[in-house]
C-alpha cells in the first residue's frame, strides 16, 4: 500500500472518531441542557403571566 493511502486512511479514521465524539456530546449533554433550560424558562414565564393575570382579575 502506498504511504499516501495510509495517511489518508489515518485522517479519515481520525475525522470519524472526532465526529462520533462530537455527536455523542451533542446528544448526551447539549440537547438535555437546552431542553431543561427551555422548560425552566417557559415554566417561569407561564407562572409569571398567570400571576399577573390573577392579580389583574382581582382589580
Amino acid at each position: 500500500m502506498h504511504d499516501t493511502a495510509v495517511l489518508a486512511a489515518d485522517w479519515i479514521s481520525l475525522g470519524t472518531g472526532f465526529g462520533n465524539d462530537l455527536k455523542s456530546l451533542i446528544f448526551n449533554v447539549a440537547i438535555p441542557v437546552v431542553c431543561g433550560l427551555f422548560v425552566l424558562v417557559i415554566g417561569f414565564k407561564t407562572k409569571t403571566v398567570s400571576y399577573v393575570v390573577r392579580r389583574m382579575s382581582r382589580l
